[in-house]
C-alpha cells in the first residue's frame, strides 16, 4: 500500500477524494477483496473494504473512462486467469493498487488455458504492488499491451516449478511510453521461455530496476522491432540459456542502456547486448562464471 495514503471519502459519496505519496485523484475510489465474508460482484459494492468487489475484472467495469479512478485490492486477495481476456483493462485512466507486503500482496494466477491473458487495451492504466504467478506450462503470454501509458510497478512475475511463459510481457507498436520500475521475474531454469518482455516498434519504453532470471530463448528483454529513446536502466538480468543474451536489441534501436549486470550460464559467452543498435551504452557489465567480475560491454568511445 502507497504510504500517508490518507482516505478523503468516494466521489459517489459528496465529491471528495483520495491522498495519496503519489497522486491526488478526484476519481472513484473502488475495492477488491476476494477473502471478505461480505464480498460480491454487484452494482451495491466495492464502495468501501467493509462490502468489496470480489474480482477486479468486474471493479474495471464500474470505473469511468479517463477520470482517474483507482482500484485498491486488498492483501491476501487472490483470483485466477483462467481464459483469454480474463481480466481485461478496457476503462482508460484506471490505477490498480495492490495492498500489502510480500507474500500478502494480492495474487493473480495464471491457470487452465496456455492462452490466458490479462488484456491492457485502454491507455493510462497501472498495476502497482501485485504478484502475478503461471501454473501453466507454454503459456503464451501474460499481458499483452496495446495501449500507451501503461505500467508495472513493484511487482513479482513468478513461473512455478517447470511451468514456463513463453513471454510475460509483450508490447505493440501501440503501447508507447509504457514503464516497468522495481519488478522481479522468476523464472526456472528449465527451456521454455522466450523473454521476460518482447517489445515491439515503440516510443519511450523505460525498464529500471528490474531483477529478471529464466531460461530465455532470446533474452531476458528482446526487441522485435526498432524501439525509439527507449531506456533500459540499473537492471539486474540472468539467462540459463547458455547461447542467447540477455538485452536483444535491433538494427536502428535507440535510446540508452544504462548501468545494467547481465550473467549468461556458460564461460564462453562473450556477448550479453547484441544489436545495440544507434542505441548508447554507459557502464553496462556481463559475467560469465561464477564469482567472477563482470568485464564491461561494448566498444568504448574514442
Amino acid at each position: 500500500m502507497p504510504r500517508d495514503t490518507k482516505f478523503f471519502g468516494n466521489r459517489q459519496h459528496g465529491g471528495m477524494f483520495v491522498i495519496t505519496d503519489k497522486s491526488v485523484s478526484t476519481g472513484n475510489i473502488f475495492w477488491v477483496d476476494s477473502g471478505h465474508s461480505n464480498t460480491k460482484d454487484d452494482d451495491g459494492s466495492g464502495q468501501n473494504p467493509s462490502a468489496p468487489f470480489k474480482t477486479i475484472d468486474y471493479a474495471i467495469g464500474q470505473c469511468t473512462a479517463d477520470q482517474d479512478d483507482i482500484i485498491f485490492v486488498m492483501s491476501g486477495h487472490a483470483e485466477s486467469v483462467i481464459a483469454a481476456g480474463g481480466i481485461t483493462c478496457d476503462v482508460a485512466d484506471v490505477q490498480i493498487i495492490g495492498l500489502g507486503n510480500g507474500a500478502d500482496r494480492p495474487t493473480i494466477t495464471f491457470d487452465t488455458s496456455t492462452a490466458a491473458t490479462i488484456v491492457m487495451s485502454a491507455a493510462n492504466v497501472s498495476f502497482e504492488n501485485f504478484i502475478f504467478k503461471n501454473t501453466q506450462d507454454a503459456l503464451v503470454v501474460g499481458f499483452p499491451v496495446t495501449a500507451a501509458y501503461c505500467s508495472f510497478e513493484n511487482c513479482e512475475f513468478i513461473d512455478l516449478g517447470a511451468d514456463n511463459t513463453v513471454d510475460w510481457i509483450t508490447l505493440s507498436a501501440a503501447a508507447d511510453d509504457f514503464k516497468c520500475i522495481d519488478c522481479v521475474n522468476k523464472g526456472t531454469d528449465t527451456a521454455g521461455n522466450d523473454s521476460f518482455i518482447s517489445i515491439g516498434a515503440t516510443s519511450n519504453v523505460q525498464i529500471t530496476g528490474l531483477i529478471s532470471n529464466g531460461d530465455f530463448a532470446e533474452a531476458n528483454i528482446e526487441f522485435t522491432a526498432a524501439g525509439i529513446d527507449v531506456l533500459i536502466a540499473d537492471c539486474y538480468l540472468e539467462n540459463a540459456n547458455a547461447v542467447d543474451v540477455n538485452i536483444e536489441g535491433y538494427a536502428a534501436l535507440t535510446g540508452w542502456l544504462a548501468r545494467n549486470y547481465c550473467r549468461i550460464a556458460t564461460d564462453t559467452q562473450t556477448t550479453w547486448i547484441n544489436t545495440g543498435g544507434a542505441a548508447s551504452l554507459f557502464e553496462n557489465y556481463g559475467v560469465n562464471n561464477d564469482g567472477e567480475t563482470g568485464l564491461l560491454i561494448g566498444t568504448p568511445s574514442v
